[in-house]
């Protein structure tokens, strides 16, 4: 007779899984356990964040899939990280995948003929938090890996968590006007240039839709993943208010606005070449008040709104850790 198979429990921790609702623009919380797979070893980094590997995990069934993911932290060099900079980051992430959504919804308007039309994909992101008393002292003191990022207003370590990219990553443009038409790295296959040129051209119209659609307030841009499968954006808005702490404001407007070369996507949705003049990205109170997306935003903004944060009820205990 075949042993029964026991769960692997080392590096798992039980975790509370906030997860957002665009229709309601609440955080709603069910607990859940993690596998922390190297918990002293990073796997990537950028500018602002660095990722560790984690799965989600149900110790209740020896025989489930683990589920592959990323953990995202603020880098030490961002200072004052607080618990509601992770999910001012994932609000922002679930706007710009709606302004995604109506991306790619654009009908072809233009002259030219359409060809396959790449239609990009932005991954969306949870907030997880691991409690306290859920941390094994020697790894919460340390002074590297996983456990000795902190926010400075809670004792509990948080991270966006989203499903993991498989792939050549790469990045399409910045948050500060650079665009990147050809891969960090150079690709040998012909195909592969092609399919990653034609991705670049489709997200340099994203961001110029982004800012006629929401008229002049909104700059999708930090635009990177695998292939068509983009995370870690940013986006900029015109008075700088909200939405995470990459939002350049204006001036990274300007600085996307001066560079941009419109692609030959842009021209089959209709949009028009940039004619910069300073203020032309003026949001006028009509606008503001009207436009749909601005609308949006304006309501992620507002500090105010109730039930922002829906804790569970009640929690697991892991008593392996």
């Amino acid at each position: 007779m075949e042993e029964p198979r026991l769960f692997d429990m080392r590096n798992v921790f039980p975790v509370t899984k906030y997860t957002f609702n665009m229709k309601t623009l609440s955080w709603h919380g069910r607990r859940t356990f993690v596998r922390v797979c190297r918990p002293d070893m990073y796997a990537a980094h950028g500018g602002m964040r660095v990722c560790f590997d984690v799965n989600e995990v149900d110790p209740a069934d020896p025989h489930s899939e683990e589920i592959l993911n990323v953990a995202k932290m603020y880098r030490r060099n961002i200072p004052d990280v607080v618990e509601g900079d992770f999910f001012t980051e994932g609000e922002m992430q679930h706007l710009c995948a709606e302004i995604v959504r109506q991306f790619n919804c654009a009908p072809y308007t233009g002259l030219e003929k359409p060809c396959h039309r790449v239609q990009p994909e932005m991954i969306i992101c949870s907030i997880v938090a691991v409690n306290r008393e859920d941390i094994p002292d020697h790894l919460y003191n340390s002074r590297m890996g996983f456990f000795s990022y902190h926010t400075t207003d809670s004792d509990r370590v948080l991270f966006a968590m989203e499903p993991k990219l498989v792939g050549h990553f790469t990045k399409y443009n910045s948050n500060f006007g650079k665009r990147y038409s050809s891969n960090e790295f150079p690709l040998t296959v012909p195909v592969q240039r092609h399919r990653r040129f034609r991705v670049f051209q489709a997200a340099e119209a994203l961001s110029h839709f982004s800012l006629i659609q929401s008229g002049g307030g909104l700059l999708l841009c930090d635009l990177q993943g695998v292939e068509d499968r983009l995370t870690d954006p940013e986006l900029h808005t015109y008075n700088q208010k909200g939405m995470g702490i990459g939002n350049m404001g204006p001036e990274g407007i300007r600085r996307f606005v001066e560079g941009h070369v419109c692609s030959k996507v842009c021209r089959l949705i209709g949009l028009q070449p940039f004619a910069y003049t300073p203020g032309i990205f003026y949001v006028t109170d009509e606008t503001n008040r009207t436009n749909p997306l601005l609308r949006l935003a304006r309501r992620i903004n507002d500090p105010t709104r109730p039930e922002r944060i829906t804790e569970p009820n009640p929690p697991v205990r892991n008593d392996q850790t």
